[in-house]
């Protein structure tokens, strides 16, 4: 697999040549990142009681619930980087 005009999560290009282990990592992405997950929250939370009032003021359930489904798709997108990799070796 050739990695030919692609970016990485932090956005720089990254090819062949790239020296991963050596990159620095902004904090203040990471901290972007963060808050446009919450505000992504904040919507699906407000769709939930939107269709569920029962779920008003349970936000901390929602939250787990939301936050494992983040999690697993993490887990799904690492599986198949493994996949991809494995194939190329």
């Amino acid at each position: 697999m050739k990695l030919e005009n692609h970016t990485d999560p932090i956005g720089d290009k990254v090819d062949e040549k790239s020296d991963l282990s050596r990159r620095s990592f902004d904090p203040a992405v990471s901290e972007a990142k963060a808050d446009e997950l919450m505000i992504e929250f904040d919507r699906h939370y407000a769709e939930l009681v939107e269709a569920h009032p029962e779920h008003e003021g349970k936000r901390d359930l929602a939250f787990q619930g939301w936050i494992i489904q983040k999690v697993a798709g993490l887990q799904l997108c690492v599986s198949e980087l493994e996949r991809r990799i494995a194939e190329t070796k």
